[in-house]
């Protein structure tokens, strides 16, 4: 929750003063305070936001890197580094339940993600993508996902390209291309 920033101190403290204060002079006072203030809560307020993960760049997000054990490496976009930040955050506070783990998931990759049960203690991600995660991203993301996996349960995660290598309900396979499998512990 943040609380709201005041853009006009000037004009609510001189609405403020009562009637008995309206004099010129209490009024210049009032408005050059009121003033200064709001060149130190403006300046206060863009240091505060500069500093949030939304918004780190560079060295800034490098230390949200550090603090969740997660370091740029290779990556050098921006804003692929903060999905996986995020996603690392993410799964260090999930609790193993299936649609936080689609979510954080379909959070990293950017794509759809298709979660298939199989059997009691095994599951499938799946996504299409028209391009690949990078080979470093996949093993960011395959990392991600084994922490989200509760302990003694397996899965596999499987990118491929649309349209998708896919089994269907009668005799023969569905057109598509062969997909890849994203490594993880198991």
């Amino acid at each position: 929750m943040t609380s709201p920033v005041i853009t006009d101190h000037e004009a609510q403290a001189v609405a403020r003063l009562t009637s008995t204060l309206r004099k010129p002079i209490i009024q210049a006072i009032v408005e050059v305070l009121a003033n200064r203030w709001q060149k130190i809560e403006t300046v206060a307020d863009a240091m505060l936001i500069g500093w949030l993960l939304d918004n780190a760049e560079g060295v800034q997000l490098d230390v949200y890197g550090i603090l969740a054990a997660e370091l740029r490496g290779e990556l050098s976009d921006d804003d692929e580094y903060r999905r996986i930040i995020r996603g690392q955050l993410a799964a260090l506070q999930s609790d193993g339940e299936v649609p936080k783990t689609i979510q954080i998931a379909a959070d990293l990759i950017l794509e759809t993600i298709e979660y298939t049960q199989l059997g009691r203690a095994f599951y499938q991600l799946q996504w299409e993508t028209a391009t690949h995660l990078s080979a470093d991203m996949r093993i960011r993301v395959a990392r991600i996902l084994d922490l989200l996996a509760p302990s003694g349960v397996g899965y596999v995660a499987v990118e491929g390209e649309t349209p998708v290598f896919r089994y269907d309900s009668g005799p023969g396979y569905d057109n598509g291309q062969y997909a890849d499998v994203l490594p993880s512990d198991l």
